[in-house]
């Protein structure tokens, strides 16, 4: 007879739940608990600023539930997608510190991820396999340490969203219903909300349902439930979707195609200088830079493909070299974890179910390889994290089974019981082991590559300028954190820079001399001998950033 626990439902009656489930949902519950403490940890302890992207989800969030629209400034917003800017927008509101407003969400669908993994990883090798892989899950560098040095903090939702779509989609595949294809096309609906590439999980994965249910014979359900699959996903994507065509003229899943094209380049070249002159020169009217102006938006794609398929593939062929070193670098996934993968995949044969298994697995960690024609970022590769997680745990549960039967088979049960019970758990204990000391060297690379300079420029103007002040800067976090109007920096000449700040209302400008020095020479005498329009009124102490204040003398 099977061990049941009484178990109270709605409507106060009473349930038996197998006693196996009850202690599995605690050993959940457990790893979700350990994973909120390790970011918790991770988001107080380690010293970080806003930057990058961050600062303009922030600012989109804030402006959308303070009823100014979806707009980082003047213009509609069309390259960053809305759902993250909500979810941080609301953290805002309840903790009122822009970083915590990041931090929180990464603490919650961060510890969250967990449950979509445990359960895909249950389903598709076992509960020892899925206890392993939410165990490394909670623990991975990448997700703990290193995202807080990326500069969006989308990644936790979108990977909490993309793994339960998958997992309903997995669901969806076994033939548990239409529910679970309605489910999955919401969840990567919620994902394309989340970042574009969402609808990239969308594409492939319901080819690999196509793929793996058409051969089960129940044809007409499988085109029925891909349908209600596709339905939900348009019916949550459909309002962003008629949003751009009004924004951008045409119908498109993103407005940023084009100048990712181009800021791929800049850097696959390691070009700073470059990178600013197609986001921030001054487009053909010369009032507003690339990146506002609707000239971003008549670039085509598959024209500047075509116009060089030679270039493209060479393109294509650099990022994936760039790609190995980058994703199998010892903070990241580091290339010794590769042999758990393969004793994960190859310790037994393969019978045509686990081919099902390991074709829906290699399709869940495919639709990264879309990256490929514009740059590397680790972060863009992030979602194939909990895939190898899973494959890792699974070669970690075959080593423990090796280990315990060898110990057997050479020494019998009697001598060393407590190794051999232990046996199945010490692999796992040395990947975490590996992992903390991975973490500290994860937290020094983030913390060197990290310039403190422009949240000090931003709280001494919190504190010194006026508050209807507006400052101009390459850096949206600098106003952020100064709780000021911002203005962009554009790449110009003095005469067409000042035309440009007169024109917005700056009062400030905010400068590195890093950033004058290689990326905009042409302004080196705001360094060397600072023009009549500007006065400087604050330096950053260290030489090595460089930041400055001006104040814009009118």
């Amino acid at each position: 007879m099977v061990p049941v626990l009484p178990v109270l439902t709605k409507g106060s009656r009473l349930r038996l739940v197998p006693l196996a489930l009850s202690r599995e949902a605690g050993i959940l519950g457990t790893l979700v608990l350990l994973a909120t403490a390790v970011r918790v940890a991770s988001a107080v302890f380690l010293p970080r600023v806003i930057k990058w992207d961050e600062p303009d989800y922030l600012r989109l969030g804030y402006n959308l539930l303070h009823g100014q629209g979806f707009t980082s400034g003047l213009y509609p917003e069309a390259h960053y997608t809305p759902l993250y800017p909500l979810v941080s927008g609301l953290s805002y509101l309840l903790v009122r510190d822009w970083e915590w407003a990041s931090n929180l969400p990464f603490v919650i669908f961060g510890a969250a991820l967990l449950v979509p993994v445990y359960a895909l990883a249950r389903r598709l090798y076992g509960p020892r396999t899925a206890v392993f892989a939410a165990l490394l899950l909670a623990c991975f560098p990448p997700l703990t340490v290193s995202v807080l040095y990326w500069g969006t903090l989308t990644e936790p939702l979108y990977l909490f969203l993309i793994f339960s779509g998958l997992w309903f989609a997995w669901r969806a595949i076994e033939g548990a219903g239409r529910r679970p294809f309605a489910a999955s096309g919401l969840l990567f609906g919620l994902a394309y909300l989340t970042r574009p590439e969402g609808t990239t999980y969308l594409t492939l994965t319901g080819l690999v349902i196509l793929a793996l249910r058409w051969p089960a014979r129940d044809r007409r359900g499988t085109v029925a439930g891909l349908g209600l699959y596709l339905a939900t996903f348009a019916l949550v994507a459909a309002p962003y979707l008629i949003y751009l065509r009004g924004v951008t003229g045409h119908w498109s899943v993103t407005g940023k195609l084009g100048v990712t094209w181009a800021i791929g380049q800049a850097v696959i070249d390691a070009d700073p200088a470059e990178y600013d002159r197609v986001t921030a020169s001054l487009d053909a009217s010369g009032r507003e830079i690339i990146w506002f102006s609707p000239d971003r938006f008549r670039t085509s794609l598959p024209e500047l493909i075509g116009a060089d398929p030679a270039g493209f593939v060479r393109r294509v062929l650099v990022n994936a070299r760039r790609l190995v070193d980058v994703f199998f670098a010892r903070t990241a996934f580091s290339h010794w974890l590769l042999l758990l993968v393969g004793v994960g995949l190859f310790a037994v044969p393969w019978d045509r179910e686990r081919l099902r298994r390991e074709l829906f697995m290699l399709g869940a960690a495919a639709p990264v390889l879309a990256f490929l024609p514009f740059h590397v970022e680790l972060r863009f590769f992030s979602p194939a994290f909990p895939v190898l997680l899973i494959w890792s745990a699974h070669g970690l549960e075959r080593v423990g089974q090796w280990f315990v039967a060898t110990w057997q088979t050479s020494f019998g049960s009697s001598p060393g019981a407590r190794v051999v019970r232990l046996g199945p758990v010490l692999p796992v204990g040395v990947v975490l082991l590996f992992f903390l000391v991975m973490s500290v060297f994860a937290a020094r690379d983030g913390i060197r590559a990290t310039k403190f300079g422009h949240k000090e420029a931003g709280l001494w103007l919190r504190a010194h300028a006026p508050p209807d002040a507006a400052i101009m800067t390459r850096d949206l976090a600098v106003p952020l954190y100064a709780d000021r109007a911002w203005v962009a920096s554009p790449r110009a000449e003095w005469p067409a820079f000042l035309s440009y700040a007169r024109a917005h209302s700056a009062g400030y400008l905010v400068v590195d001399e890093w950033e004058i020095r290689r990326v905009r020479p042409f302004l080196a005498g705001l360094l060397d001998a600072p023009p009549p329009e500007v006065e400087l009124v604050w330096q950053q102490p260290e030489a090595d950033e460089g930041t400055r204040i001006f104040r814009f003398v009118h």
